[in-house]
């Protein structure tokens, strides 16, 4: 059964066409996801000494973060995801994971995606998982009226089952801004599911970078945690 998050797309072009001149430019008609460009990875994985985490650095996106071992990662290429599900063969987990989806992904800007590997994880319509988009920062507003406009844009759009929540916070010694909130999301087969989203952005320089940690309703309890402080290890680094 194929589920394709038809409002985590529109979510994903929604956060591309907000940052202005960079929005994501239309899928050519013949194009699926094997026929998208993408640059090789830079992507490099350190497992640390006690083997509970990774930290990804990539010098060229400009940033590092570590993650919990037991996640399974994806850099940005179509090659990467390619690979990802020809190595799961049918398994159900991942087939949310559609050509349309990845492809809004790559086109987003997408630079690193993860995804958690436990039972609870993959057996839930939405499984936990992280998302690094690096793009052109806005260049005519501040990122807190960035991402003012950018929630007041969700709350038109999203059928929010929780009110938006705005915080700053550290990711490392960096400045963020984030939101909190859920919404009701409907698959390929015209079924709904809960989804929580928290989101970080903030600014280096000319890049705008949003992390977006998603996951269902049901694993809110168990997860949500986890993933939080794995976001929190984010850091920039000089080579952005």
């Amino acid at each position: 059964m194929k589920r394709l998050y038809w409002l985590s797309v529109i979510l994903i072009l929604l956060l591309a066409a907000c940052a202005g001149p960079a929005a994501v430019e239309p899928a050519a008609e013949s194009g699926g996801v094997e026929e998208t460009a993408t640059s090789a990875s830079s992507v490099q994985a350190v497992p640390t000494a006690d083997s509970d985490t990774v930290t990804y650095t990539d010098d060229e996106a400009g940033f590092s973060i570590a993650l919990p071992a037991s996640w399974t990662t994806v850099e940005a290429s179509t090659e990467a995801f390619t690979e990802m599900r020809r190595a799961v063969g049918e398994d159900e987990s991942f087939t949310f994971l559609t050509d349309e989806y990845v492809q809004a992904l790559l086109e987003s800007g997408l630079q690193l995606y993860a995804l958690h590997e436990e039972t609870a994880s993959l057996t839930s319509e939405l499984p936990v998982s992280l998302k690094i988009i690096r793009r052109d920062a806005p260049t005519s507003m501040s990122l807190d009226e960035y991402v003012t406009s950018t929630a007041t844009q969700f709350e038109s759009i999203l059928e929010l089952t929780m009110p938006i929540e705005q915080s700053t916070v550290m990711l490392g010694g960096d400045e963020a801004i984030q939101l909190r909130y859920a919404m009701q999301t409907q698959t390929a087969v015209g079924t709904k599911a809960e989804v929580h989203n928290t989101q970080y952005y903030l600014i280096n320089g000319s890049d705008l970078y949003i992390i977006t940690l998603e996951m269902g309703q049901d694993l809110v309890d168990d997860y949500l945690v986890v993933g939080e402080t794995a976001v929190e290890t984010f850091q920039l680094n000089s080579g952005g």
